[in-house]
């Protein structure tokens, strides 16, 4: 399958490109799907672009598919200079709100896994379910919480 590296899709995909603004950023969100029963995905990094998006294209069969560039990488310029772990929990609830999700199951891959599990412990009324794949356990401190 060819990519269209600017919009980090599949080329042929149907994924809407839009901006969210967070404390400090600015989110390239994808997104693609019928309406309801919402799954985001969250890649890795940090430091790297979205790159979710045959994982998004599968889903998006049954699901309203959300994803975005982290800050910093891809489309999602960060003009705070801000790269806290906090920041990117933060930035995840920016999209769910910008969205009007009251709740999403969340997809996290690598550092993805890791800002999944601590959305979760922060924000557990708004996660319907997790699922990780090769997660990050933590940094610092926060690997004993997970």
């Amino acid at each position: 399958m060819e990519r269209n590296p600017e919009l980090a899709v599949p080329s042929g995909a149907s994924a809407a490109v839009s901006f969210v603004d967070t404390s400090g950023a600015r989110l390239a969100v994808f997104e693609e799907g019928p309406a309801g029963d919402p799954v985001l995905l969250l890649h890795g990094g940090p430091g790297v672009p979205d790159y979710l998006a045959d994982v998004s294209a599968i889903l998006a069969t049954r699901h309203r598919v959300i994803r975005f560039d982290q800050r910093g990488t891809g489309r999602s310029p960060c003009y705070s200079g801000q790269y806290a772990l906090d920041d990117y929990v933060n930035d995840v609830d920016a999209v769910r709100r910008a969205r009007g999700l009251p709740r999403v199951k969340v997809f996290g891959h690598s550092w993805g896994g890791l800002v999944a599990q601590l959305y979760a412990a922060r924000y557990p009324d708004h996660v319907a379910a997790v699922c990780l794949c090769n997660s990050s356990i933590g940094l610092g401190s926060d690997w004993k919480a997970m």
